[in-house]
C-alpha cells in the first residue's frame, strides 16, 4: 500500500532530526543527508491532490504566546490552525512548522550553535522534504516571515553614535539572507509565501512601560529608528520576492501586535485570537496558491 504524505515526512524528519518528529523542532541532530530525500521519494506514491505545506520563521511561526498545544506538545501556533481551516475545506494539506524562538534571518541559513545540541538551520531541513513531497507529486508551498529578531537584536546592543552604521551592516546582511533564501526556495512547482513585517516598535513589550525590563536599551530614540529600519525590510522583501518571484503577505498594515486582546501576557507575541487572525492573513494566499 502506498504511504501518505504525512508518512514520508515523519520518516524524513526522523532522519534529519535525530528521530524527533514534533512539528516544532525542539531537538535536532545533524545536518541532512542529502540522499535521505531520494532514498524516500523512490519509495513513496500518494495522490496528487495532496499538499505540503512548510512554514519556516522566528517565535511567530513556532507559536509562542500561544495557549492551545498540539498532542505533540508543540504550540498550535498559526501553522496547525492554518492546516485546519485547510482540511476543513477538503484541502489535503500538511503543514509541517519549521519554525524556532529567537532565529534571526542568518540563523534560519546557517542554523545556530548557542543551542545545546546545535540545531542545524530551518533551510537545511527543509530541503529534503521538499524533495520527497515533489517527487510524490505533491504540491509544495513554503511560508517565510523573518526579521523581528534581526531587528530587536539590531537596537538592543547598538547605540548611539554608532547607529548609521549598524543600521546599515544589518540592512546589508538582512537583503543578502533574503536574497539567498528567496533564491534557494524557489523552483518549479514550489510556491513561497513571504511576510511583509509588522513595525514592532509599536508593539507593547517597547511602548509599554511595564514590560521595560525586556528590551532595556530600546527607548523612545531607539524605537524611531526602529519603525523606519522595518520599512527598509519591507522594501527588501518586496523587491526580492518580485526578483525571484515569491509572494508577499501583508502583515505590515496589522494592528494585531497592538492590541492586548491578541497578544500574550508578554506584549510581544500572539495569544490564540491572534494566531488565529495571522492563520487568516495566511490562508488567502496559500489558497491562491494552490489554485489550478
Amino acid at each position: 500500500m502506498p504511504k501518505t504524505l504525512p508518512m514520508v515526512l515523519a520518516f524524513v524528519l526522523m532522519m534529519v532530526l535525530g528521530c524527533s518528529t514534533k512539528s516544532n523542532l525542539t531537538k535536532v541532530g545533524p545536518a541532512p543527508d542529502a540522499d535521505v530525500a531520494a532514498d524516500v521519494a523512490a519509495d513513496v506514491a500518494v495522490s496528487a491532490s495532496a499538499v505540503l505545506i512548510l512554514t519556516l520563521g522566528d517565535s511567530l511561526t513556532e507559536g509562542v504566546g500561544d495557549s492551545e498545544w498540539t498532542e505533540a506538545g508543540a504550540p498550535v501556533g498559526y501553522p496547525g490552525r492554518l492546516e485546519a481551516r485547510l482540511k476543513a475545506s477538503g484541502i489535503d494539506a500538511t503543514v509541517q512548522n519549521l519554525g524556532r524562538s529567537g532565529w534571526t534571518s542568518t540563523d534560519l541559513l546557517r542554523g545556530v550553535t548557542w543551542n545545546d545540541p546545535p540545531e542545524p538551520s530551518q533551510m537545511a531541513v527543509a530541503q529534503p522534504l521538499i524533495a520527497a513531497a515533489l517527487a510524490a507529486k505533491a504540491q509544495v508551498v513554503v511560508t517565510v516571515w523573518i526579521g523581528s529578531n534581526d531587528l530587536f537584536g539590531l537596537y538592543d546592543w547598538c547605540h548611539e553614535p554608532d547607529h548609521a552604521e549598524c543600521e546599515a551592516g544589518a540592512l546589508a546582511e538582512y537583503t543578502a539572507n533574503i536574497d539567498e533564501t528567496l533564491s534557494t526556495l524557489i523552483r518549479p512547482q514550489v510556491t513561497v509565501l513571504i511576510a511583509l513585517l509588522d513595525d514592532q516598535s509599536k508593539r507593547p513589550v517597547v511602548t509599554d512601560p511595564k514590560y521595560a525590563g525586556s528590551f532595556p536599551n530600546i527607548g523612545a530614540a531607539e524605537r524611531a529608528l526602529m519603525s523606519a529600519q522595518v520599512q527598509a525590510f519591507n522594501q527588501v522583501i518586496a523587491a526580492k520576492a518580485t526578483l525571484y518571484g515569491a509572494r508577499t503577505v501583508d502583515f505590515q498594515a496589522t494592528t494585531l501586535f497592538e492590541q492586548a486582546s491578541t497578544l500574550a501576557d508578554d506584549g510581544n507575541h500572539p495569544n490564540a485570537a491572534g494566531y488565529e487572525q495571522i492563520a487568516a492573513v495566511w490562508e488567502p494566499a496559500v489558497r491562491a496558491a494552490l489554485a489550478p
